[in-house]
């Protein structure tokens, strides 16, 4: 679930830190 542009910190909280490199 890559978001990029989405906020990575939102991404983090969805994925629990799956997606640190979407910054």
């Amino acid at each position: 679930m890559r978001l990029p542009g989405l906020g990575s910190p939102l991404c983090l909280r969805l994925n629990g830190g799956s997606t640190q490199a979407v910054e």
